[in-house]
């Protein structure tokens, strides 16, 4: 649906993607990635915002790339809305925006605000809602007109975990013959809705596969040690520690062959998104 093809943005002159090639199909992808990465530059580029991504952007099907033609919705991570409108006429107004016939509107904004559990606060003003609902509220949005692609900038921030868990069956309950990218720092997000991993370092793609072959990246690396034995080294990172009813483990990841009192472990993707941080494993 999406191939990009060598594509940089700078901000003053700094460069912040740099050569980025990317095939993108159908299916869930969580877009991963450290602050400064360049994950909501990418969002933006595909969504139009930034010149450099309608130069080296195509997407497949679709002769018409106008910013309102294209089957594309994109919720940012920051947003605002008309405060004095409700959430039924902000939708309608987006709806208009989006070119969605006019006959269906009102039974997409419906739609919508039913998906995100507001449609007992349809008529309500935007400057009534919580910070959750807004959120909740750019969600729908993203929603509307049945986009054939959907890119979602930390979505779930400021949600409560119920309205996180109603976000990630919505995901899983997508038409599989759409394209939906979710960038967030959460990633147990990630494994409750996406097929595919991306991972973004300093604007070069480290990483782009299966929530498995993620995880494999770290590989006989991972351990876990009481933490009254750990000594701390170069070689080692500590991912987390947990308590058991007799003392505190630690989850670790190291690249020396057998520390001491230590147990192998599978990996998770956390695990393997950590060794690509950390530089445990080469990226690419």
């Amino acid at each position: 649906m999406i191939k990009i093809e060598n594509l940089n943005k700078s901000f003053r002159r700094k460069k912040v993607l740099e050569n980025l090639s990317l095939e993108l199909g159908a299916g869930v992808y969580g877009l991963l990635g450290p602050n400064g990465s360049g994950k909501t530059t990418l969002l933006r580029c595909i969504a139009g915002i930034y010149p450099e991504g309608k130069k080296s952007i195509t997407f497949s099907s679709y002769k018409d790339t106008s910013d309102f033609c294209l089957p594309l919705s994109y919720l940012p991570q920051n947003f605002g809305l008309l405060d004095n409108l409700t959430a039924f006429e902000m939708l309608c107004l987006l709806s208009h925006l989006k070119k969605i016939p006019q006959a269906t509107i009102a039974e997409s904004v419906l739609e919508s605000l039913q998906a995100v559990n507001l449609e007992d606060r349809a008529n309500d003003p935007v400057r009534k809602l919580s910070g959750g609902m807004v959120r909740r509220l750019g969600i729908a949005q993203a929603l509307l007109g049945c986009p054939k692609i959907r890119l979602f900038d930390e979505p779930t921030a400021g949600l409560d975990p119920e309205e996180r868990l109603r976000f990630k069956r919505l995901i899983q309950a997508s038409d599989p013959a759409r394209l939906t990218v979710i960038s967030t720092h959460i990633v147990e997000d990630i494994e409750a809705t996406c097929d595919h991993v991306i991972v973004l370092l300093e604007g070069k793609i480290a990483f782009l596969g299966t929530q498995s072959e993620l995880a494999q990246l770290a590989a006989g690396l991972v351990y876990v040690v009481p933490a009254s034995v750990y000594s701390p080294d170069a070689d080692t990172f500590v991912i987390k520690e947990t308590e058991t009813d007799s003392e505190r483990e630690l989850r670790i990841l190291t690249k020396q062959s057998e520390p001491y009192a230590a147990s192998r472990v599978q990996p998770v993707i956390e695990d393997g998104y950590i060794s690509l941080l950390k530089g445990f494993v080469s990226a690419g």
